[in-house]
């Protein structure tokens, strides 16, 4: 909680015992609450529970927000007592926090230095670019600079920000539409066509589409009551998990893939299943190099491919030969000319069969 001081102009924080009890009390309490719910199932039967990778994120993703927090007060005690020459208390004989294994998580978030020497950096947002041991680099511009890790206070990103922007949803208004109900009903019958669920960066929200229909539903996990969530658990196993996740904050729009040898035809029957018109285009995962390509969908068609100096059905099979890529679907962006005219089916199973052969020839030259 904080306040102004009128006497000294300053915005001063109060972290009261009541504050801090209930805080420490309720995480603690709900957070071990959850794990022995959990290490009852694992007595119980040596089959994961439908929902352990979705609690796996959340505890990761609550350490790695605490972690920044207690490291920024750790920068704020250090540095307002270096500043006024303010020996710690008798209660604050425990040894000094290690503040830089705090931040490993925190790389490419920004960050102000508490205190510097470099008027330059002097009250600058800063990008934190590496943690080295107890140090630190950060980003100024283009130009990198090294400081102790315990001089980082680590700001809101973006996210955090638009997130304190919204008011908080109250809990009639945050229930799912009757049509996500529809959604996992169906697919808990068995009809055809299947929907396909799609995670965005957001672990905690999912975008539920039924192939051949247009326009999905954006469901928040935690508006789901639990015959929902049940449902929803068993419809990830009958669906693919080929879409990964969409970039925020266009969930609705693009999709994103990341496909290993031979599952761009997937990629691409799922697309022309869902009647899209747009651009698949590829980036190769970290650390892998290769040519640029692109694969354009019409409707229930393919009608174009790219890559490196190839085109149709030739540019397909070689985008089918690579061991692991990277593409985004763009929606809505139309080929620039016409390279392929066979039915989707047809087209796989010839690219497929050029891919077999190129690289069998490969291996022979190898």
């Amino acid at each position: 909680m904080g306040d102004r001081d009128a006497a000294n102009k300053l915005t001063r924080w109060h972290w009261s015992t009541h504050d801090g009890g209930q805080l420490a009390a309720k995480f603690k309490e709900a957070l071990w609450e959850s794990l022995q719910g959990f290490l009852e199932d694992a007595a119980d039967s040596s089959d994961a529970p439908d929902d352990l990778l979705e609690q796996i994120r959340d505890f990761d993703a609550a350490a790695g927000h605490l972690d920044e927090c207690a490291a920024n007060c750790h920068v704020a005690v250090k540095a307002l007592r270096n500043i006024w020459s303010v020996s710690a208390g008798e209660e604050e004989t425990h040894d000094p926090p290690d503040v830089a294994n705090r931040l490993v998580r925190s790389v490419g978030k920004p960050v102000i230095l508490a205190r510097t020497t470099i008027e330059e950096l002097r009250g600058c947002v800063l990008n934190l670019a590496q943690v080295d041991g107890a140090n630190a680099i950060i980003q100024h511009g283009g130009d990198y600079w090294g400081t102790p890790a315990d001089r980082l206070v680590v700001l809101p990103t973006g996210e955090e920000e638009a997130v304190l922007a919204v008011k908080p949803v109250e809990e009639d208004k945050a229930k799912p539409s009757p049509r996500v109900a529809e959604f996992l009903e169906r697919l808990e019958a068995g009809l055809q066509p299947p929907i396909l669920i799609y995670s965005g960066n957001n672990p905690g929200v999912v975008r539920l589409d039924v192939c051949g229909e247009r326009g999905g539903e954006v469901v928040s996990l935690k508006s789901l009551p639990p015959e929902l969530k049940r449902r929803l658990a068993e419809a990830r196993r009958h669906t693919s998990e080929l879409v990964l996740a969409a970039s925020p904050p266009r969930l609705e729009n693009d999709f994103y893939f990341r496909l290993g040898k031979g599952e761009l035809s997937n990629a691409l029957q799922f697309l022309t299943m869902m009647n899209r018109t747009g651009v698949l285009e590829t980036g190769f995962t970290e650390g892998e190099k290769g040519s640029s390509g692109c694969v354009f969908v019409a409707g229930t068609r393919v009608s174009h491919a790219e890559h490196g100096n190839f085109d149709g059905v030739r540019a397909l099979a070689e985008m089918l030969t690579l061991d692991e890529i990277e593409m985004t679907f763009r929606d809505g962006v139309t080929a620039p000319v016409q390279t392929i005219h066979s039915s989707t089916d047809q087209l796989l199973i010839e690219a497929a069969i050029q891919a077999d052969e190129m690289m069998s020839q490969r291996r022979k030259n190898d």
